[in-house]
């Protein structure tokens, strides 16, 4: 009796610890996603009847904006809430026209599958490849993973598991040698049109805020 009675304020003072954890992640979580939905509105330059209206009137909006807050409240990384915010955004403009609801689709799950080494890894490669698909210089459209492992900043131990994640989600591909051993990296088309998205729609990366480019 003295175990249980010695254990029953034990497991609620712990519970009670965690529960404070939970609540402390859920307020986080909370600000993160208001700070998220002021970003939305400015970015998307609608007041807020207008940003209610879309929300209540265009079920295809809706679902992309639901989607890129969920991720939002998730992340730790603001470059990657700001991404997020910029194809809410674009939703709520009006751009799920028929021609353009499937590339932000694309774009979001593509956005919300990555993290920023992965884009940090991305940009890089884009930017010692040449995409302009106007020459057949197989040499110029592949990068060699041993300079990949040099340029890129992060641990050269996780440079496989970054390519592993960045050739999943359609955005490169390796080129083996004769033996079979991956020697290159090419973006791939779908790649190719993340890349321009990313790097002109949304102001590079890490990504260049309204409020920074007025500051130069």
């Amino acid at each position: 009796m003295a175990e249980l009675e010695q254990w029953l304020p034990n497991a609620i003072q712990a519970a009670t610890a965690v529960g404070q954890l939970l609540l402390g992640l859920g307020q986080r979580r909370w600000t993160q996603a208001q700070e998220w939905g002021e970003t939305v509105e400015e970015l998307s330059g609608l007041d807020r009847e207008t940003l209610r209206r879309t929300l209540e009137g265009d079920p295809v909006a809706a679902e992309l904006v639901g989607l890129a807050l969920e991720a939002a409240a998730r992340t730790a990384s603001d470059d990657k809430r700001y991404l997020l915010a910029k194809v809410a955004a674009a939703a709520l403009r009006g751009d799920t026209t028929p021609g353009q609801v499937d590339s932000l689709q694309l774009l979001l799950r593509t956005v919300i599958a990555l993290d920023p080494p992965h884009v940090a890894l991305l940009v890089t490669i884009g930017q010692s490849v040449d995409r302009s698909g106007q020459t057949n210089d197989e040499e110029a459209q592949r990068a060699s993973r041993d300079k990949l492992a040099a340029d890129w900043p992060g641990p050269t131990d996780l440079l496989g598991a970054v390519l592993a994640t960045l050739e999943r989600e359609n955005l490169v591909e390796t080129i083996t040698d004769f033996n079979g051993t991956p020697r290159w990296v090419r973006v791939t088309d779908y790649g190719s049109r993340f890349l321009d998205h990313l790097l002109i729609d949304h102001g590079g990366w890490p990504p260049v805020r309204p409020s920074d480019s007025s500051a130069v």
